[in-house]
């Protein structure tokens, strides 16, 4: 796999790749215990 950023701008920001079912179970988890819905939380996010 090619870093076409890497490429034209000779660096690259570093980022992490989250599984997709970790994040949903903390978002979950974040709704939780603020005591929000789903929905709440991602109004909340902008």
């Amino acid at each position: 796999m090619t870093d076409h950023n890497l490429e034209k701008y000779g660096k690259s920001i570093p980022h992490s790749v989250w599984p997709a079912d970790w994040l949903r179970k903390a978002e979950r988890d974040a709704a939780d215990s603020l005591g929000i819905t789903l929905y709440e939380l991602m109004l909340r996010a902008g």
